[in-house]
C-alpha cells in the first residue's frame, strides 16, 4: 500500500522537478527524458534516504510507484508530458506507461518555472478553498471542490461555471452578513437581475477602491456563469479554467481580508 504520507501533489512536484532536472540513477532512461521507475528511485534516495544500490529492490519503491505513475498521467493529460521517447531512433521499450517525455508547451512552462503548478493539484487547491468554508458556508465549498474536480477531469466549461457558482455564494454570503436578513437577500437575488442588484447593494455602502476590485473579481466569473447556461458552443478551455479557479481564489482571500468593510461587520 502507498505511504499515505506521500501525497499525490507531492508527487506531482517531484516530477516536475525531476523533468526539470533528470537523474537516470544509474538505470538508463531508454530514450525517455523521463522514466517514472527513476523519477521514484530519485525521491526514495532524495527524500526518504534510502542508499542508492537498495532503493529499485526496496518495497518502498513498489509501494509509491502507484502514486507517481498518477502524477505522470496527469502532467501528460495536461499536455506537459507526452507518452513515447524524445525523438525517433532513441531506444524504446515496452514501458507501460513507464516512460515520458516533454511536449514543447510543456519544455517552455518548466523552463518559466512551472508557474500556477498549484491549479494541477488538486488536493492543495481544495484545502486553499476549504480555508473559506467557515467565512462563505457550505454553497460556496460545494461549488469550489465541484470547480476544483472539474478542472482535474478536464471538463474545462464545467469548471467555469462552477468557479462562477462559487463566486456568487460569497456574493450571497457577504450580503446576508450585512443586511441581516437572509430570506430578504434571496428574494432579491432570485428575482429577475437578480445578481447585480444584491452586488450594488452591497458596493454601494463600501469605499470605492474595495467596490471596483470586488465587481473586477465578480465579473469574469460571472460571465462564464452566464455563458455555460447558454446552448451555444463555447471556447473555453483549460487556459480559462485556470484563470477561473485563480480568479476565485484571489476573491475569497480579498473578500475574507475586508470582509469588516463589506459586511460592516
Amino acid at each position: 500500500m502507498a505511504d499515505p504520507r506521500l501525497t499525490l501533489d507531492d508527487a506531482l512536484a517531484f516530477l516536475v522537478e525531476f523533468a526539470r532536472a533528470p537523474r537516470d540513477e544509474g538505470y538508463g532512461t531508454y530514450g525517455y527524458e523521463v522514466w517514472v521507475p527513476n523519477a521514484v528511485a530519485a525521491y526514495l534516495r532524495e527524500i526518504e534516504k534510502i542508499p542508492r544500490h537498495a532503493v529499485y529492490d526496496s518495497p518502498r519503491h513498489r509501494d509509491l510507484s502507484p502514486i507517481f505513475y498518477d502524477a505522470a498521467w496527469q502532467l501528460a493529460r495536461r499536455g506537459v508530458f507526452r507518452a513515447g521517447v524524445k525523438n525517433s531512433g532513441a531506444q524504446a521499450v515496452p514501458d507501460g506507461g513507464q516512460g515520458y517525455s516533454l511536449t514543447a508547451a510543456g519544455r517552455a512552462w518548466i523552463a518559466e518555472g512551472a508557474k500556477d503548478l498549484i491549479l494541477f493539484q488538486q488536493d492543495r487547491l481544495a484545502q486553499l478553498f476549504d480555508r473559506f468554508r467557515e467565512r462563505f458556508g457550505p454553497g460556496y465549498l460545494q461549488r469550489a471542490l465541484e470547480a476544483v474536480r472539474c478542472n482535474t477531469n478536464g471538463t474545462f466549461l464545467a469548471c467555469c461555471a462552477m468557479c462562477g457558482a462559487a463566486a456568487e455564494s460569497i456574493l450571497l454570503a457577504a450580503a446576508i452578513a450585512r443586511r441581516g436578513d437572509e430570506p430578504a437577500v434571496l428574494r432579491d437575488y432570485r428575482a429577475s437581475g437578480g445578481r447585480s442588484r444584491v452586488e450594488k447593494g452591497l458596493l454601494g455602502q463600501v469605499s470605492e477602491p474595495t467596490a471596483s476590485r470586488f465587481h473586477t473579481f465578480m465579473d469574469l466569473l460571472a460571465y462564464w456563469r452566464d455563458d455555460s447556461s447558454h446552448g451555444t458552443a463555447t471556447t473555453i478551455g483549460d487556459v480559462e479554467a485556470y484563470d477561473a479557479l485563480s480568479r476565485l481564489l484571489r476573491l475569497a482571500h480579498f473578500a475574507s481580508d475586508h470582509w469588516s468593510e463589506l459586511t460592516g461587520k
